[in-house]
């Protein structure tokens, strides 16, 4: 029963906030786990949507403002709700020593109540960080605005912001891609960043736990960006480390000027020191010699011969530049070339590797030249 009560204690200085819609249905998938590890909370004006969430504490706000329902991506209803309930935010966050923010920054609840919730949380000493997406660009200049001014609001409270270019991610999809598999590709994005922040909160010291380094990490105004890889089998944990580099598909240019890197290695065997020597010098060498570097290595038996690694990557640079035109890919040797696509000239082809050689005539057609050239014909 101590031990019990113990880890009830240690869970509760831990919160994990959904805020809106989006952020309580990441906030339902953490894998269990983790979810242990933490208190789970919920807030939202949509009652439908607490009805069905699995969150340890459902808050419903502005019940009289909002009457149940979601504010409509109005802004101004959002604000109104948080004020009507603030008190019993205030109560729920009682004893959260750290809180982890889910929510996107388009819409009216999770635009307002975020950069609300901040406030509040510099004035009760929480260390906070938010975890928030930008809407898709094709969800028009209303949602856009409400993101930048979530994202002022944010950056003048002491909260630390890792927030995600969702525009980014469709890049990485073929056009085809079925609408319904890229959101959940999206989902599965802020999911992993999720994870990847709990699992380093909450592991034990000298592995994790450092609220500080994450701030240092996530305190510029750059975006962030996930790279994530998996495998089965004997690879080497270098090579599914390069693998997760190169899914970040940023440019050797923006990689070298990013603030921080978080590093998450969860596998079924334990990995030896040589491994991950090799595997998180791998990532440390392309990174700028100023940079923050934070990791969390955990081993979980039921994954087996699995290995996964997510790289949450903080402060890169935003530009007016194509991302997706010079991919940074991460390559086993250093003398690899790309082979490249050319045209063969069929013309110029007669005899090849016979032309020192008597030729083989039958029916007086030389056999050495291919029968199509003989021909006259050409290829398609």
């Amino acid at each position: 029963m101590k031990t019990e009560s113990k880890e009830k204690s240690i869970r509760e200085k831990y919160t994990v906030c959904g805020v809106g819609n989006w952020g309580a249905n990441i906030v339902k998938a953490i894998n269990p786990g983790l979810r242990r590890r933490v208190k789970t909370m919920v807030v939202n004006s949509d009652l439908q949507s607490l009805i069905c969430s699995n969150a340890q504490v459902k808050l419903q706000i502005g019940k009289k403002t909002a009457a149940g329902r979601g504010t409509g991506g109005d802004r101004e209803a959002g604000e109104k709700a948080f004020r009507e309930s603030e008190s019993d935010i205030h109560k729920s966050l009682s004893g959260t020593e750290v809180l982890i923010l889910v929510t996107g920054l388009g819409g009216g609840l999770g635009s307002a109540v975020t950069p609300a919730l901040c406030r509040l949380t510099d004035k009760m000493g929480i260390f906070t960080l938010v975890l928030a997406t930008q809407p898709f660009e094709f969800e028009g200049k209303k949602k856009a605005a409400l993101f930048g001014k979530s994202l002022e609001e944010i950056r003048k409270s002491d909260s630390c912001l890792i927030w995600f270019n969702l525009d980014r991610l469709l890049g990485r999809l073929d056009e085809n891609t079925p609408y319904g598999e890229a959101f959940q590709r999206c989902d599965g994005l802020l999911q992993s960043a999720l994870e990847s922040l709990i699992a380093y909160l909450t592991a034990p010291p000298p592995q994790g736990g450092d609220c500080a380094l994450l701030k240092n990490i996530f305190s510029s105004q750059g975006e962030s960006v996930l790279g994530t890889h998996q495998e089965t089998g004997s690879r080497k944990l270098v090579s599914i480390m390069k693998g997760a580099l190169s899914n970040l598909f940023l440019n050797v240019h923006k990689l070298s000027r990013v603030r921080g890197c978080l590093i998450q290695i969860r596998s079924g065997k334990a990995s030896s020191i040589g491994e991950l020597r090799q595997a998180i010098s791998a990532v440390a060498e392309m990174l700028n010699e100023e940079v923050h570097l934070a990791f969390c290595i955990e081993q979980d038996e039921e994954l087996g011969d699995e290995v996964k690694v997510n790289l949450l990557i903080g402060g890169v640079p935003v530009e007016n530049e194509e991302e997706t035109s010079s991919p940074f890919l991460v390559t086993m040797k250093t003398d690899y070339h790309p082979p490249k696509q050319t045209e063969m000239d069929f013309a110029k082809m007669t005899r090849g590797n016979f032309s020192g050689t008597e030729p083989t005539v039958k029916k007086g057609e030389d056999l050495d030249i291919p029968t199509f050239i003989r021909r006259g014909e050409k290829l398609a």
